[in-house]
């Protein structure tokens, strides 16, 4: 089992999806734990009495990030003078 949960990716990104308002982004799958050993603890503790051609248990968390926010790619410069009066 610990062959197998070293060989777990680990970042992997979805392909990238657009919202409705056109907001880009995807997803990033993350094995649970706070480093590889403890990743890989947790998968072979997961699949303990596992027998050969039962399936096998690999915990993610996903992360949502937004690649572009809708009119993120503006064709104009924007000045960075504020106005006062606001």
């Amino acid at each position: 089992m610990t062959a197998i949960a070293e060989r777990l990716k680990d970042g992997v990104k979805s392909a990238e999806y657009v919202a409705a308002n056109g907001a880009r982004y995807h997803y990033e799958f993350w094995l649970n734990g706070n480093n590889a050993g403890e990743k890989t603890d947790n998968f072979v503790a997961a699949n303990q009495g596992v027998k050969y051609g039962q399936k096998l248990t690999a915990t993610y968390s996903a992360k949502l990030v937004v690649d572009a926010e809708p009119g993120e790619q503006a064709t104009t410069k924007l000045s960075p003078k504020v106005d006062d009066k606001i």
